[in-house]
C-alpha cells in the first residue's frame, strides 16, 4: 500500500503496525539497517517520503468487507482532497487534518496478490 501506519515518526524507534510498500521503504530500509550496523552519515536533511504515515498507538484491523458506504466515501473525499490546488504544505497538512478529525479513522489500502483494506 501507499500509506503505512505506526506509533511514532522516528523509523529507528517507531513500531510499524502496517507496512508501504514503495521504493521508499526499500530505500529507508537499507539506511536504518546501515545505521544500525554502525553506519555513519554526514548528511543533515531529512529522508523525504512522497507520502505521510499515519500515526496510531494500535494495530489496524482488516476490513471484512471492503466495498462498504464507508470505505467508498473515505476514498473519494480523499480523491478529491488529493486532486485540489493548495498554496503550500503546510495548507494542504490543514486540510487534511482536518478531513481526517471528521471520519476518526482511516482506510488503509494493501495490494498484495489481493486487495485489502485496513482501518
Amino acid at each position: 500500500g501507499l500509506w503505512s501506519a505506526g506509533d511514532g515518526q522516528d523509523p529507528t524507534k517507531a513500531k510499524q503496525y502496517l507496512p508501504s510498500s514503495t521504493c521508499h521503504d526499500f530505500t529507508q530500509h537499507g539506511l536504518t539497517t546501515l545505521h544500525k550496523l554502525g553506519g555513519h552519515f554526514s548528511q543533515e536533511d531529512p529522508l523525504c517520503r512522497n507520502y505521510f504515515q499515519f500515526k496510531t498507538m494500535s494495530k489496524p484491523t482488516l476490513v471484512q468487507d471492503a466495498d462498504t458506504k464507508d470505505v467508498l466515501s473515505f476514498y473519494t473525499g480523499l480523491k478529491r482532497i488529493l486532486g485540489g490546488q493548495f498554496a503550500n504544505f503546510t495548507d494542504f497538512g490543514r486540510f487534511m487534518r482536518s478531513y481526517l478529525a471528521k471520519h476518526n479513522h482511516v482506510y488503509i489500502h494493501e495490494r498484495t496478490n489481493v486487495e485489502i483494506y485496513w482501518k
